[in-house]
């Protein structure tokens, strides 16, 4: 189903005190040592989350089941070997930093989760995880790791001619910007899977008022084919946000919620300024606080189509096309 909402438009305005948006049926976060409540549904109340602070970003994370405690978060990664990285460790949100991992030129970096690994910077600031390829880039965490950053989740660009990819099985939350940031600057493809939550920030002023968002998963591509594959995805901004300047297609497939405070659900477009092609969006749920589902394909690519699907009708402003529309079905 294609669901909007108008209630948490942007007012500009100073802020003393932040507060934190109450979810029903999530779970807890703690930010700085301050509980956020999160969860799939917004309610109507604001909860205080400190006295004497002038300003405080929080994630607002989709998840189900019972309000309760966070997982033990943490960990560190290794320094390439043989262009291989290893992330392992305990939880210690108290001394976690920033992992930062860099390939040498032309070749590929690779790097894994052991069973257990985890991160959360949000006592130290910065990304949890920064990736930087220069020929090849891939994240893969088969083992449904916690990855929580202060300003991103996971940031990873590459630089070099070959693919970028990331693949994630456990929670990716930004309190202040974007859960997953992916950008291919290189000629390959961009692919992102992520089968747990994904979440993206959203400041809050003192009176419960959205002034500020980022998006759940971005992703920005100028090489080839431009996939992302998602289930739960939640954020101020654009739930997923995928923007092609590649040459080939873009393709997004969200098997659960796509969730936007103030925008799309679902943002997906191919830029008038490449040679790009088809665009394609498969989606089950998408809430927007502006549409549902917002596709613009300003390919130049010869025979350039959309294709939208969904599991419900679109409702009034659900979703938004432009450029050549093959297909607009729910099934």
């Amino acid at each position: 189903m294609i669901r909007t909402s108008h209630h948490l438009d942007a007012k500009p305005s100073s802020f003393h005190h932040l507060r934190s948006i109450v979810l029903r049926g999530g779970r807890l976060v703690k930010f700085k040592g301050v509980a956020a409540s999160l969860g799939p549904m917004l309610g109507s109340e604001a909860s205080l989350l400190g006295s004497t602070a002038s300003a405080l970003a929080i994630g607002v994370v989709l998840g189900g089941g019972m309000l309760g405690a966070a997982p033990a978060l943490a960990g560190t990664c290794s320094a390439p070997v043989g262009g291989v990285s290893v992330c392992t460790g305990g939880a210690d949100s108290a001394t976690d930093t920033t992992q930062t991992i860099r390939g040498d030129v032309g070749a590929l970096v690779s790097v894994t989760t052991d069973s257990g690994f985890g991160i959360d910077t949000t006592q130290a600031s910065g990304n949890a995880l920064t990736i930087i390829g220069r020929g090849s880039l891939s994240f893969t965490d088969d083992n449904a790791s916690g990855i929580t950053g202060t300003v991103r989740g996971i940031y990873a660009r590459n630089e070099g001619t070959g693919a970028l990819s990331v693949t994630t099985t456990g929670a990716v939350t930004a309190i202040e910007k974007v859960g997953i940031f992916a950008r291919q600057n290189g000629a390959g493809a961009l692919i992102i899977t992520a089968t747990g939550a994904v979440t993206g920030g959203l400041l809050i002023d003192d009176a419960g008022v959205g002034v500020s968002a980022q998006n759940g998963i971005y992703a920005n591509n100028r090489g080839s084919d431009l996939t992302i594959s998602a289930v739960d995805v939640t954020s101020g901004q654009s739930g997923i946000n995928g923007r092609n300047l590649g040459t080939g297609a873009l393709t997004i497939t969200s098997t659960g919620t796509a969730t936007s405070l103030r925008s799309s659900g679902i943002l997906a477009t191919n830029d008038r300024a490449s040679a790009n092609t088809h665009l394609t969006v498969i989606a089950v749920d998408t809430n927007g606080g502006r549409y549902g589902i917002q596709a613009l394909n300003q390919g130049t690519g010869v025979g350039a189509l959309t294709a939208i699907i969904h599991e419900a009708p679109v409702l009034a402003r659900g979703a938004m096309f432009e450029g050549p529309l093959l297909l607009d079905a729910h099934r």
